[in-house]
């Protein structure tokens, strides 16, 4: 097959493999290839692979196949997550693969659906595109034609198997298409060709049950998902929440559908963070609930993959997570704020009191009438000022009623103060409770006068009754029911048949008995009850009500109003004589109906008891039998734990020596003066010594875990160093060693050489170390680059000395032959003289000033101290008082600063300049002194050492100036711009004055204009 380098826009076809190029993120969108900068995660790094199967499942859905080869790191498992959530197949490598760490890491987080070679996903996946397995319907199921493999009856069953094994009923609730994605992959994994075959293996196989749930339920999600909604959290919600609010109110949210925990945490550290940048310190607690209960286990550990973590910033990274190997988990201050806990929408009864309630993604999945219900659970849930945050496909467009919409691009809606319909939840009873649980902390509502008279009704003119669970215990009571209840002395206790009054316990128990056996309502009438000396007639009315495989019982107690006591005193007629024996009569009947029904109870009850004592004798039996086998495998086991213990202390005394060993090795690297570092195979920094870390002001949380080209700033992301570990990555020699110069920001520049060594770890040459020490030679190669400039000023300045020198020597030898050879008159000899000692005048300044250079050269070590550059000035206007006298001369000095130096030198300094200004002058110099703080760009032009304080003196006169490209010219030695011979000077004075400059670690430069003047600029440092 071919290999390609992906293109912006180029198509794809079959049999072809394509590379994606270096710093780039690709997806692929109607058969086109689409390139984008790759970017760097806030942590850093760029999961390329995460990117590319996240954008392939968004697309293709179901019809994506997501493979994971050798590699390290966690890149990919994301992107599995992603195609396994739309329906696609993945698989990872197995051990096989060379690099073990992106398929192990896909694999054990439970996103690849496989974990093969190479050789045996080529094969699987050429099986699975011979399975049907076409894309999603366009129609509802039941509308489907004959060649799709999802039948909805066969559906219905295959939903009752998974709510008869987990509880949860996706029947009606969940969105078909969702539905039908999610069994279709199953069945093509289990290479099924119908969906009654993939029945067949659900029905006796629990594992496959289990694994079809987990398909449903699966999400993806990492931290800081939606930065809008954290943006919108912190900024407005978290604001207006805490506005006016008592310091011991806690602040509730309820995050719906938590998945694993990552949205939960990052609001919780998001909480953090703004608390803590308001300086403010409210309690508050995240409640975060799903159906999976896998998913909220792993949510109760807090420990991630590097992949999940993103959008974590560097400082939070720092703050909140703490590493484990190649893992992060939440801090535990973290984790002890968010309660996690498995929770039915649908069917368990919700929080209370909510000030922010977060469901996002989660009610797409859901039909129209479940969304309904939930957003009036909602609605109960959250307080009169809460909010509800929505993902960016979801919509309160069924319950506009009960929210408000705050802002329909983030999807947040702010809760109405209405009074909702009460979301029945499906675990409850009908009939039994028609309104929600009132918690004191409700607000009080108005008077319902309709309920005030359905109750006034039910208080006065409703017959008596109750309302009995199926254990017979009253869970309501209507009217007054004095007359046929009241409780026993002792315990106390509910159960209708230790309340009811002893003449009517009999027909009550025939009653319910009647009515449980048969599920239609029973009544007996014509019975006579006395109560406080009132005698009456009554009828009892058994109702039952069958509600989730739970009966319910209405008994009804109502007075024969019709019935009509004797008179006292007079006999009884003969129609109500024999009214009495007819009751009587009918009364015995039913005793021995009751009596009759009891002893056929007993009987069976017997039979049962007996054969449960014969069951129990023959578990008695096998227990005897299972506990001779566990007496037997107890000795096995203690035998093993023997050698267990005895291997155990083994590996104890040898895990002590491999510490000792570590300690060893550690206190000999931490002993080296040297900077040490240990890398991993990936380039990592395994460990270092203490002296890299107060080398290159580094710690370990800095520099622990992070690849080399991060330190100091990504200073150590060097073409040289880059290419020296390629070299030895690509194992064409062990050991290397090189120079390398770089500045460190904060440090400066930093001269080493580097001694490079791989280390094998055990007998996989896959897995190895890079050590690295690092000799510095920074004061080598300053020291040396010294001497160079040094040797550099003595070859300057030899050549200019033996050069100059010439010039006077030779006219001192010419006018003495004169004098010597001829009879010269006294003017001319006068004159001769003159020349010669103007020569000999001319060497000598010469000679002085190269006395005073060749000092300042041999670098003495001067005591620096504070110099008051006012008391300077004026001594050096003193010195020069006949000289500015002579030239008329005005010099105007502003209060000059205090200065760090040696008060001789930089007296010298400023006497040069001055002198220098009066010397190159014009008529009636005019000379100002002035002083200013530099510009921050001085710093880094004149390389100033940063941390210290500087002032700039500026020496500005009206003299005969110089063109400003000789600038540099004017400070080296011997270069004199002027060409006044009768102006004394060797040329040396600036050079001097540059020299001592920066000696006081300062700076000068000048500026010129010819025949107009020249300002010349000190930087000194203050003390």
């Amino acid at each position: 097959m071919s290999v390609h380098t992906v293109k912006n826009g180029m198509n794809v076809r079959p049999d072809n493999v394509y590379v994606i190029p270096p710093n780039a993120f690709m997806s692929l969108i109607d058969g086109h290839f689409k390139l984008s900068p790759r970017l760097k995660a806030p942590r850093g790094g760029a999961f390329a692979i995460d990117f590319f199967f996240t954008t392939l499942a968004a697309i293709y859905k179901n019809n994506s196949i997501g493979v994971i080869l050798s590699g390290n790191a966690t890149d990919g498992t994301l992107g599995l997550k992603a195609i396994k959530a739309e329906g696609g197949i993945t698989f990872a490598q197995d051990d096989s693969a060379k690099f073990p760490g992106m398929p192990k890491n896909a694999y054990d987080s439970g996103y690849a659906d496989f974990r093969l070679s190479p050789q045996k996903i080529a094969k699987e996946i050429a099986l699975l595109t011979k399975i049907p397995y076409s894309g999603l319907p366009t129609a509802k199921i039941h509308e489907q034609g004959e060649n799709n493999i999802i039948d909805a009856e066969l559906l219905k069953k295959l939903l009752a198997i998974v709510k008869s094994k987990k509880g949860v009923d996706f029947f009606g609730q969940y969105k078909q298409a969702m539905i039908y994605r999610r069994v279709l992959r199953r069945v093509v994994l289990n290479k099924c060709k119908t969906l009654r075959d993939y029945i067949l293996i659900l029905e006796s196989n629990e594992k496959e049950v289990h694994e079809l749930y987990n398909d449903f339920l699966i999400n993806v999600t990492t931290f800081f998902r939606d930065p809008e909604f954290f943006t919108t959290l912190e900024k407005q919600v978290l604001p207006a929440l805490l506005k006016n609010r008592n310091d011991d109110d806690p602040i509730r949210i309820w995050i719906a559908g938590c998945a694993t925990g990552e949205e939960a945490y990052s609001v919780a550290i998001c909480l953090k963070d703004f608390l803590q940048a308001r300086d403010e310190d409210y309690p508050f607690q995240i409640f975060a609930s799903d159906l999976d209960l896998e998913a909220i286990e792993k949510a109760r550990l807090g420990i991630y993959t590097g992949n999940t973590l993103q959008n974590v910033r560097p400082q939070q990274l720092t703050q909140y997570f703490k590493k484990l190997n190649h893992h992060y988990q939440i801090e535990k201050n973290i984790r002890e704020l968010c309660i996690f806990s498995q929770h039915n929408l649908l069917k368990d009864p919700p929080f209370s009191q909510m000030d922010i309630i977060s469901c996002q993604n989660v009610l797409i999945y859901l039909e129209p009438a479940p969304q309904q219900t939930i957003l009036q659970i909602f609605h109960y849930a959250l307080k009169p000022s809460g909010y509800l945050f929505l993902g960016k496909a979801e919509t309160v467009a069924g319950a506009t009623d009960l929210f408000d919409a705050r802002d329909e691009e983030i999807k947040i809606y702010a809760r109405r103060n209405t009074k909702a319909p009460w979301a029945q939840l499906s675990n409850s009873t009908p009939g039994l409770a028609s309104s929600p649980p009132v918690t004191r902390s409700m607000p009080r509502q108005k008077v319902n006068i309709e309920g005030e008279m359905s109750k006034l009704l039910l208080d006065r003119f409703v017959w008596p009754s109750v309302i009995l669970n199926q254990n017979l215990n009253i869970i309501q009571f209507y009217g007054v029911t004095s007359p046929y209840l009241g409780p026993l002395v002792g315990k106390a206790s509910l159960n209708v048949l230790k309340m009811i009054q002893q003449d009517l316990l009999v027909y009550l128990r025939t009653l319910l008995a009647e009515a449980r056996k048969t599920g239609m309502p029973a009544s007996k009438d014509g019975i006579i009850l006395t109560h406080n000396n009132v005698t009456r007639e009554i009828i009892i009315e058994v109702v039952p009500k069958k509600v989730e495989n739970e009966f319910f019982f209405l008994v009804v107690f109502k007075e024969n109003l019709a019935y009509d006591l004797p008179s006292p005193g007079k006999k009884p007629i003969a129609d109500q004589k024999s009214k009495i024996i007819m009751r009587l009569q009918g009364e015995l009947e039913q005793s021995r109906e009751v009596i009759r029904t009891t002893s056929e109870e007993y009987e069976s009850t017997h039979e049962d008891l007996q054969a449960h004592t014969e069951e129990l004798l023959s578990a008695n039996e096998e227990l005897k039998s299972t506990n001779e086998e566990l007496e037997t495998s107890k000795e096995e086991l203690q035998s093993t734990n023997e050698e267990l213990t005895s291997i155990n202390e083994e590996l104890e005394r040898r895990n002590n020596e491999l510490k000792a060993s570590q300690s060893y090795a550690k206190a000999i690297t931490d002993t080296v003066n040297s900077p040490f570092l240990v890398l991993t195979s990936n380039l990592q920094v395994k460990s270092a010594n203490n002296s890299f870390y107060n080398t290159f002001q580094l710690t370990p949380a800095k520099t622990d875990g992070h690849s080399i080209f991060d330190l100091n700033g990504q200073a150590w992301d060097d073409s040289i160093v880059r290419r020296s570990l390629s070299t030895l990555l690509g194992k064409k020699t062990a050991y290397l060693e090189f120079e390398f110069t770089k500045y460190f920001p904060g440090i400066g520049e930093l001269a080493f050489v580097v001694n490079m060594h791989k280390l094998t770890v055990g007998d996989n040459p896959a897995e190895f170390l890079i050590l690295l020490a690092l000799i510095n030679i920074s004061e080598a190669v300053r020291s040396n680059n010294e001497l160079k400039k040094i040797n550099n000023h003595l070859i300057e300045f030899t050549f200019g000395v033996s050069h100059d020198l010439q010039e006077p020597l030779r006219k001192i030898m010419t006018f003495a032959n004169l004098l010597s050879g001829r009879k010269l008159s006294d003017e001319v000899a006068e004159q001769y003289v003159a020349k010669i000692n103007r020569a000999v005048e001319r060497v000598s300044t010469l000679v002085q000033a190269t006395v005073q250079y060749s000092s300042l050269l041999k670098g003495h070590q001067q005591e620096f101290k504070s110099v008051d550059l006012n008391k300077t000035t004026k001594d050096i206007c003193k010195d020069l008082e006949l000289m500015i006298e002579e030239k008329h001369a005005a010099i105007h000095i502003e209060h000059l600063p205090v200065v760090n130096g040696e008060p001789v030198l930089l007296h010298q300094v400023f006497y040069n300049i001055i002198k220098n200004a009066l010397k190159f002058s014009n008529k009636d110099p005019i000379i100002k002194i002035t002083t200013e703080r530099p510009p921050i760009a001085a710093y880094t032009q004149y390389h100033l050492k940063k941390g210290r304080h500087y002032v700039a003196i500026r020496i500005q006169d009206n003299g005969i100036g110089f063109d400003q490209q000789y600038a540099d010219n004017i400070f080296s030695l011997y270069k004199r711009l002027d060409d006044d011979k009768k102006v004394k000077g060797a040329g040396m004075g600036l050079s001097i004055c540059k020299k001592i400059v920066e000696d006081h670690e300062g700076a000068i430069f000048a500026k010129g204009i010819k025949n107009r003047g020249a300002t010349f600029t000190i930087l000194l440092p203050t003390p």
